[in-house]
């Protein structure tokens, strides 16, 4: 195991556990404009920061549940709030939000704040020194549109942080795989968090997950002393 300091050098680490809990990272439009106007409008992080836009005009991008939710909540903050998902709404892609819960939906559609585009893929997010504008592309028609919001909250998924872990198996979702006990592949690598596929594939959110420096490091840094045989 290795890593590198401030000043450039290679360091090497003798363990004899490893625990990962890098987490995960939202993924990002990669639209111009959205790097330069992060922290300046552009969010991703509708809990944190959508009481800044209080009264103001904001749009949520995004067709999952924390688009949704994200919708829902700047419903009652924003004084209008543009949704945009790129699918059509249509039945088979579940009123153009194919992973979200019908509830929240129904909760949507009942706002008069919000006001929902489908079929639009964002394209530019531009501004002087803070967000003033989005710019999207209706898929249908081929056509520009262009909103004048105060701010972007983008919800479109997240990333966990696991390129550096090469040794370790992983899902298409780039999640390290894990058992019960937090083990990876790999003996003596051991993962839990988000990073790992416990979070998106073994229960609803809160399910209690096992703690690896508890549990299964314990056991494998202090093998158990088999019981004598009296």
């Amino acid at each position: 195991m290795h890593t590198v300091n401030d000043a450039g050098k290679k360091k090497t680490y003798q363990a004899k556990a490893i625990i990962i809990g890098s987490g995960i990272h939202p993924r990002e439009l990669n639209v111009p404009g959205e790097k330069e106007l992060r922290g300046r409008g552009v969010t991703y992080c509708t809990v944190c920061d959508g009481p800044l836009f209080r009264n103001k005009t904001t749009a949520t991008v995004g067709a999952g549940n924390s688009a949704l939710e994200s919708a829902l909540m700047m419903g009652g903050i924003a004084k209008k709030v543009s949704l945009l998902t790129k699918y059509a709404n249509t039945k088979e892609m579940h009123g153009g939000f194919p992973k979200g819960e019908d509830i929240l939906i129904k909760k949507i559609l009942a706002l008069p704040a919000v006001e929902i585009l489908y079929n639009a893929n964002t394209t530019a997010i531009t501004g002087d020194g803070a967000v003033q504008e989005l710019t999207y592309t209706d898929a249908v028609t081929g056509k520009e549109k262009k909103l004048a919001v105060d701010g972007v909250m983008v919800h479109i998924g997240m990333i966990p942080n696991s390129d550096f872990a090469g040794c370790v198996e992983k899902n298409k979702q780039k999640e390290i795989v894990v058992d019960i006990l937090c083990r990876t592949s790999c003996p003596g690598i051991f993962a839990a968090g988000d990073v790992t596929n416990c979070c998106s594939e073994r229960g609803p959110p809160g399910l209690p997950h096992p703690a690896p420096k508890d549990i299964a490091t314990d056991g494998y840094r202090r093998p158990r002393t088999p019981p004598r045989a009296d």
